[in-house]
């Protein structure tokens, strides 16, 4: 897939993150919907490294398990050394002031423990992955998941990665089921 295509992908993704998240844990949707709209592309960033070949390893479940593996390290440490300092601030100030308990916002930073945000870094991290994935295997340039334990090819379809009626028809198709989701949580909350 081209940009506008892969673009489709993720926001069919963040169309569900919004269903499943958004009002249970608003601070994580926020968190999986910006770092999956970010990490998304870094798949294709192989084409700026001399070493690595095009829709190789960089397309793999290899990429997979290395993104999660190191966003979880991230997530775990921005808790351990940024939230949780945070919270523990929040706490002091709430108790000297005399306050009885913390902000609405306070609360959900203090469920973002390392555990916790190390989970989700890691899920994010793959997931971006996987969604670029899912973008390309509908090519038929397809991808090889299994490299480099593997050369078993996977392709679902015939279309070239440059199709303009694909491309934007999954963008589209994106852009509505965003949409929807949004109509649906505000109907949810009684906004709409």
């Amino acid at each position: 897939m081209k940009r506008r295509g892969h673009q489709g992908v993720v926001l069919l993704a963040i169309a569900g993150l919004i269903q499943t998240l958004a009002l249970s844990r608003p601070i994580l949707a926020v968190l999986a919907i910006l770092g999956i709209w970010w990490l998304e592309p870094l798949p294709d960033k192989d084409q700026r490294v001399e070493w690595l070949e095009h829709r190789k390893t960089s397309h793999s479940l290899v990429a997979v398990g290395l993104s999660g593996a190191v966003f979880g390290a991230i997530g775990w440490a921005i808790s351990r050394y940024a939230v949780e300092p945070i919270v523990g601030a929040l706490f002091t100030t709430s108790a000297s002031a005399g306050g009885s308990g913390l902000s609405w916002w306070a609360a959900r930073l203090v469920a973002l423990d390392a555990s916790t945000l190390g989970a989700a870094g890691m899920w994010i991290g793959a997931a971006a992955i996987v969604v670029h994935l899912l973008g390309d295997v509908i090519t038929k340039g397809g991808l090889q998941p299994l490299l480099p334990f593997s050369r078993w090819y996977l392709q679902f379809s015939p279309l070239s990665y440059d199709n303009r009626v694909a491309n934007n028809g999954l963008f589209a198709l994106g852009v509505l089921a965003v949409v929807a989701s949004l109509v649906g949580v505000l109907r949810t909350i009684g906004l709409f």
